[in-house]
């Protein structure tokens, strides 16, 4: 009988061990997003949530290589080809090519 009591303790022990690792690895997944213009930003990431994709954009004219510029360049183009979307994809570190999507709720 007092073979069991310790097992017991154990597994729920086990148990409880698991889940609090499992939701840390999720809680770490997890950002608040910028916004510029109505639309969230998103560099080298993508939306958790589903998301509809609309189009690329990949303007041929960049005013700068400067971040400061170039995102504010980039999600007026976004917006004026797409104006349903409300999030931008960027999806390298130069911010020259995005992709505009929707994102569900």
């Amino acid at each position: 009988m007092k073979l069991k009591n310790p097992l017991i303790i154990l597994f729920f022990g086990i148990v409880a061990f698991t889940s609090f690792a499992f939701i840390n690895a999720v809680n770490k997944e997890e950002a608040k997003v910028e916004s510029e213009q109505g639309l969230y930003l998103f560099v080298k990431a993508s939306p958790s949530n589903t998301y509809e994709y609309l189009g690329t954009i990949e303007p041929s004219i960049v005013p700068s290589h400067k971040a400061g510029k170039l995102i504010p360049f980039m999600v007026k183009k976004g917006k004026e080809k797409y104006p349903s979307a409300n999030a931008i994809i960027f999806k390298n570190a130069n911010l020259d090519k995005a992709d505009l999507v929707k994102i569900k709720d």
